[in-house]
């Protein structure tokens, strides 16, 4: 799998406008947040980037 991921350390100014919604996880207690935005499987992205070459 590969992963789009959002890194942030103001999770109030975390602003996505997609489709889904997308939950936000704190690293331990570090400050710093991270959400998946979009993941998919590696040959399916390498597919699509031969498909459209």
């Amino acid at each position: 799998m590969i992963r789009l991921v959002y890194w942030t350390r103001d999770v109030q100014k975390y602003r996505y406008s997609g489709e889904r919604l997308h939950t936000v996880e704190e690293l331990g207690n570090s400050g710093i947040y991270r959400a998946v935005l979009n993941e998919d499987y590696l040959d399916y992205v390498f597919s699509r980037i031969r498909l459209l070459a």
